[in-house]
């Protein structure tokens, strides 16, 4: 599924995912369907030049790669290809890893597998959480 916006705090204010925010914020088009499949025609219409996904965790469907003009890019956190697919994060602190990142690579039909156009490196100290490891590399991704 394609994250929603989510109501937040106790009056349960329908609120945009931090992403959106930014991305509305540059005047970005969001869409938010339940599958990708069905905005096909939206996104074929906007003739677009580039598709950027982060943390998406589901197949685009080729005929959707295919829509952009220049490439179709995945943001991964983590170095590939080790910790391909999911909780990348989380699996870096549990196997004691010491370095991680920020990897960029081609969207192609297997997961996490295109081409790595970019990586960044973030060291991990004995004391990172999950928590401080994704504030790092969040910081990470806005030196890129």
């Amino acid at each position: 599924t394609i994250i929603k916006d989510k109501k937040v705090g106790r009056k349960q204010i329908l609120t945009p995912t931090p992403v959106k925010q930014v991305a509305l914020s540059y005047g970005i088009d969001v869409l938010q369907p339940e599958s990708v499949k069905d905005i096909y025609e939206d996104i074929k219409a906007m003739d677009i030049d580039c598709i950027v996904t982060c943390a998406y965790g589901q197949f685009l469907p080729t005929s959707i790669i295919e829509l952009a003009k220049i490439k179709a890019i995945n943001v991964h956190a983590s170095l590939l290809p080790k910790y391909r697919g999911g909780a990348p994060i989380h699996k870096c602190i549990i196997n004691g890893e010491k370095e991680t990142g920020i990897s960029i690579m081609e969207m192609v039909k297997k997961m996490d597998a295109g081409d790595v156009c970019h990586v960044k490196k973030v060291e991990i100290l004995e004391e990172d959480t999950m928590g401080t490891l994704y504030q790092k590399l969040m910081k990470c991704l806005k030196q890129i």
